[in-house]
């Protein structure tokens, strides 16, 4: 199943942001273990530094439009923890009939 990793990801310290990331990274493994496909979207800040050292740049909308389609081709969303962000793409994926799971033995 194509699932789509969401948690949050922003941090006040740099120590914290990768924390957050790394723990993104984690569950994606752990549901690829699983025999799932998972889309990890706090890997696309790759994507945005280079992006930006290149002259074009993004605001935090940019990069929600990025993910809003891989959620919507995605079979679930995997949410590890509320946020801002997570809030918004659940709900995104709730109105399209997407289901939302947050622990590993619910998914089927």
């Amino acid at each position: 199943m194509r699932i789509y990793v969401a948690g949050p990801l922003s941090a006040d310290t740099t120590c914290g942001y990768l924390r957050n990331l790394a723990r993104m990274v984690k569950t994606a493994v752990i549901l690829r273990r699983m025999g799932h496909y998972p889309y990890t979207p706090g890997l696309d800040f790759l994507f945005v530094i280079v992006a930006e050292v290149m002259g074009y740049a993004f605001d935090l909308e940019d990069v929600y439009e990025l993910n809003y389609p891989w959620i919507a081709v995605s079979e679930a969303v995997y949410m590890i923890a509320r946020s801002p962000g997570t809030d918004r793409e659940v709900e995104y994926a709730r109105q399209l009939g997407i289901p939302v799971y947050t622990e590993f033995g619910a998914i089927p």
